[in-house]
Parts: structure tokens; C-alpha cells; sequence
């Protein structure tokens, strides 16, 4: 979401292929079942954050589905649900030149 933010407020983005970025997360991490649950859950917020109704809602759909088979995105799931009214008042959709600059990151991701 930060990318999405600095985007619509006019920053620049780029790409270095030469440049390489090491992280040395902390040996003191959540359990990775939480850390999965907090990756679905803030997909889902950040769609309703920022994204056109269509995708929050894709969005919001694909983890109820995978929610049926999965306690992982069950959980997420209700985490999302509970924030949501919270979400719904701070939403500031993308501006358009730059929901279209995401669309075209999603398409060549497939």
C-alpha cells in the first residue's frame, strides 16, 4: 500500500536490476500460520483501501471461497471483516492513471 500511496501522490518509481537489497528479518517472528492470516487479511484491506469496488470485492470473494477449506483464510477472514468499517472510512481509491499502471503489474505477473 505504501507503493500505491507514493504513486498517487506523484513519486516516481524504478526499477534497478543491479541494485540488491538484503533483509535479515528478526529471529523473533510470529509463528508462520499468523504471519499467513495477517498476508490474507491486509490483501483483502488493502483492495478495499484502494482499489476499485470490483477488485475489493474479487478480493474480499477469493479468501471467502478459500475460507470454506482453509482455518488459515477463515481466520484472515474474520480479521478483515472486523476491520472493514474502519477500512470503508478511510478508503481513498487510486486515481485512475495509476489503478492502470497496477492493472498493467497484474497482467504481466500472470
Amino acid at each position: 500500500m505504501l507503493c500505491y500511496d507514493l504513486a498517487a501522490a506523484g513519486w516516481e518509481r524504478v526499477y534497478f536490476d543491479d541494485v540488491v537489497a538484503h533483509h535479515h528479518p528478526s529471529a523473533h517472528r510470529p509463528n508462520p500460520q499468523r504471519r499467513r492470516v495477517t498476508e490474507l487479511r491486509n490483501t483483502v484491506l488493502t483492495a478495499v483501501l484502494r482499489r476499485p469496488p470490483r477488485v475489493a470485492v474479487a478480493a474480499a470473494v477469493a479468501l471467502a471461497r478459500d475460507s470454506v477449506r482453509d482455518a488459515t483464510a477463515r481466520s484472515a477472514l474474520h480479521e478483515a471483516v472486523i476491520r472493514l468499517p474502519a477500512a470503508l472510512r478511510r478508503r481513498a481509491v487510486l486515481p485512475a492513471a495509476v489503478e492502470e499502471q497496477v492493472r498493467m503489474l497484474e497482467a504481466g505477473a500472470r
